[in-house]
């Protein structure tokens, strides 16, 4: 992790302006980024000048995309992981209970502890490309605390929950806008004044009922919470969760399997996989890396840059990559996108004169049954970068 994250704040006029800067690692939250985030939330809840918070992630791939995961490598049994939950809902407690009204502006991903802190905000504006979910039933292999699910419930419902923590979905802001949980979309390029004028409408209205509303709602939600000790000590005491951490951190992102530990999936240059993309959200898995197995019949080996020129060539074979597909969660691409693109289809667009560029150590290894790795070099847009 940077040695420069941070949460810091600016005040302007009766907003303040508060961002998780770490873009490197899609803001993902390290230890301090949450005491941070605390210490600004009781300062802020101490300044009756203002009126309304805006929480944006720096970089424009990400509100925040979890946590940090190395400090997992200390766990050595399930009380540090009681210890971590209650510790997590220690930080963001704060943030909860400030006073004012609270607006999360998010574009890319807000996943883990980046879904908790935009629950945890009043109202939600993104992006129509922006995901919401806690994959960590294939991922790390942890569980969230009682107060963070039950939160999370009351604003997103059972059902939606389910398919993130069960079935390790990512959920797109056009289902969650149609459902409540965000309150506008639009472009990134709107976000901004688009959190402006809400915050200038919110500022507006009586900051003493805002602040009472505020409280009981949350007070309902937290009532009676019951004791999970045991639950979380059983996870994160557990051999999934520690062989999760090891693969995330080996840069694999194969998923936890009950006890059986998977084969590290390689690049071309038979390194760990490093992921392709999670923003638009790639891969055959959906899980951002292009890894295969028998049921992906087309072989989506490939990280390719996606180009204005090979978009249209796709588009004119009858393989459109531009329109968005809700049905089948595919956001559409744009030039720049990086995108797990079938092998035959970039060996078609090579002999066409319009192949992409390619990102070699995020492109699997079984693309070298197809192309060879002197080919694939001269594609690399590490090799265009040091041209």
């Amino acid at each position: 992790m940077s040695t420069n994250a941070r949460v810091y704040v600016e005040i302007k006029g009766k907003f303040a302006h508060l961002f998780f800067d770490q873009p490197t690692a899609r803001n993902a939250m390290t230890q301090e980024m949450y005491e941070q985030l605390r210490t600004i939330c009781l300062e802020l809840n101490q300044n009756s000048q203002i009126r309304v918070v805006i929480l944006r992630g720096i970089g424009g791939k990400s509100f925040v995309s979890g946590s940090d995961i190395a400090q997992f490598t200390a766990f050595k049994d399930g009380e540090d992981g009681v210890r971590y939950e209650k510790l997590i809902d220690h930080y963001l407690s704060p943030l909860q209970q400030l006073s004012m009204p609270t607006i999360a502006v998010i574009d890319g991903l807000a996943v883990g502890g980046g879904l908790a802190i935009a629950s945890l905000c009043d109202f939600r504006i993104a992006n129509p490309g922006a995901k919401f979910g806690v994959p960590i039933a294939r991922t790390l292999g942890n569980t969230l605390s009682p107060s963070n699910i039950a939160w999370l419930v009351s604003h997103l419902g059972v059902a939606i929950v389910k398919r993130m923590l069960l079935l390790a979905e990512l959920v797109s802001a056009t289902e969650l806008h149609a459902q409540g949980f965000i309150y506008k979309m639009g472009e990134q390029e709107q976000l901004a004044q688009m959190a402006l004028d809400l915050a200038e409408q919110l500022s507006v209205l009586a900051p003493v009922t805002q602040k009472a509303s505020k409280q009981m709602m949350a007070r309902v939600i937290h009532h009676s919470l019951p004791d999970c000790s045991d639950l979380i000590r059983e996870v994160y005491g557990s051999s999934d969760f520690k062989e999760g951490v090891t693969f995330i951190l080996s840069r694999s992102a194969s998923p936890v399997e009950g006890k059986v530990m998977p084969e590290i999936v390689r690049n071309v240059f038979g390194q760990p996989l490093v992921p392709c993309s999670f923003d638009p959200l790639t891969g055959f898995f959906r899980d951002g890396c292009c890894k295969t197995n028998q049921e992906d019949v087309g072989l989506h080996l490939v990280c390719a840059i996606m180009s204005e020129e090979f978009l249209e060539f796709s588009y004119q074979r009858g393989n459109d990559l531009i329109t968005p597909r809700p049905e089948y969660q595919f956001p559409g691409l744009r030039a720049g996108d990086q995108w797990c693109l079938c092998i035959t289809r970039w060996q078609e667009a090579l002999a066409n004169g319009c192949a992409p560029l390619i990102k070699l150590e995020s492109t699997h290894l079984n693309a070298l049954d197809h192309v060879d790795l002197d080919t694939l070099k001269l594609f690399s847009i590490e090799n265009q970068t040091e041209l």
